[in-house]
């Protein structure tokens, strides 16, 4: 999603990999054929390879060459890389909208869920028109969820399913002897407010984890998007390739400024949404190269420490938004507990940790990335 962004904004006309006649459509390659009968674990994996096999040699055919011609933290810098990405991504989002709008038609209603692991794919959920709704773990983890219902349901639900059902990263009780060569004060969000206005990057570990894989400011990490140098910065931080997007985060009332509006998809950080004049002036380190963003939009006290920094941000007259990414270096699963966010903190040198409603500071900082 990251890369193919890059074609959209040079105006790439990728070739089409499926067509569509009323209500069928063809791919550009035919699935494999399936033999009549319950298929074994040795046919599923043979039909998988298979199909792999021919989209390789097809994208190969089609970049003219059968891998990148350039690091993977500078395939933004390789057309024929973009490409690819590119090509792919209009594939799903074209045939997701195809079906999304066959689905609405057998239904007779408008308003739509999507579920299973292409839900996660924010651009292409940000093409389709609304009522649009996607759970917040709507991959294979969220069956879990649903077997859960299927033995207790839920009931009659006023409220959207709330993310925060993971487990509270102060479970284990208390941290002290793991953090004793760190500086530990009760947390106050003047100073919180005030690191961030400075321009440091930190991170916030508070109350229970969110479920799927998008962090949701309780497990995040947060910085001033006040500048595009601040994506550098943070993708340094996090050891990504610079060619990565980040999300932004907001009260309800001011993403209405930044960005075109999302009814539900901005709840769980699901959908791409372009950035609006101001929000491209105000938070430019949130907004990638085709002019879009990753918008969450905060209610109330889901999130208690970046909500009451939003506020305190606004209380100040400096816009509310902060850039909001996982709380996690490349490679390593998202943090869970208090353990996990120390380590972190730790190997990623950041400036300042939210650990419950406690702030910490390294006794003597390291150099990291700064302004």
């Amino acid at each position: 999603m990251g890369l193919a962004a890059y074609g959209r904004a040079d105006g790439i006309t990728p070739e089409p990999l499926v067509s569509f006649d009323g209500d069928d459509f063809d791919l550009a390659l035919e699935p494999p054929a399936e033999r009549a009968g319950r298929a074994d674990s040795q046919e599923i994996k043979d039909q998988y390879d298979t199909t792999v096999a021919r989209w390789r040699a097809h994208f190969t055919e089609l970049a003219g060459a059968d891998g990148p011609a350039a690091p993977e933290d500078r395939l933004a810098d390789d057309p024929r890389s973009v490409l690819v990405a590119y090509t792919a991504q209009r594939l799903v989002e074209e045939t997701v909208s195809h079906l999304a709008s066959l689905t609405r038609k057998a239904a007779g209603v408008e308003e739509l869920c999507l579920s299973g692991g292409v839900a996660l794919n924010c651009s292409t959920n940000g093409t389709l028109p609304g009522p649009l709704y996607v759970p917040p773990v709507p991959h294979d983890a969220g069956v879990a969820l649903g077997a859960a219902w299927t033995v207790r349901p839920p009931g009659p639900r006023t409220e959207p399913l709330t993310p925060y059902l993971g487990v509270d990263v102060l479970a284990d009780g208390d941290v002290r002897d793991d953090a004793a060569d760190l500086v530990r004060t009760p947390l106050d969000t003047d100073e919180l407010t005030g690191l961030l206005l400075a321009g440091q990057i930190g991170a916030v570990a508070q109350g229970r984890a969110e479920v799927g894989p998008r962090a949701l400011c309780r497990r995040s990490i947060v910085a001033v998007p006040d500048s595009a140098d601040v994506n550098t910065r943070v993708n340094a931080v996090k050891n990504r390739e610079q060619w990565r997007p980040f999300a932004g985060v907001t009260r309800a009332s001011y993403g209405a400024l930044l960005w075109e509006q999302q009814e539900h998809l901005s709840r769980y950080m699901l959908g791409a949404a372009r950035a609006t004049d101001l929000g491209r002036r105000i938070a430019p380190g949130v907004v990638h190269v085709d002019g879009t963003t990753r918008p969450q939009v905060l209610r109330g006290d889901e999130a208690p420490a970046v909500g009451a920094v939003l506020d305190a941000l606004a209380a100040q007259g400096a816009p509310p938004v902060l850039l909001n990414t996982s709380f996690n270096d490349k490679g390593e699963p998202v943090v869970d507990t208090a353990a996990d966010a120390l380590a972190a903190f730790r190997s990623m040198d950041l400036d300042f940790l939210v650990l419950g409603d406690e702030l910490y500071r390294k006794k003597h900082p390291t150099a990291g990335v700064r302004r």
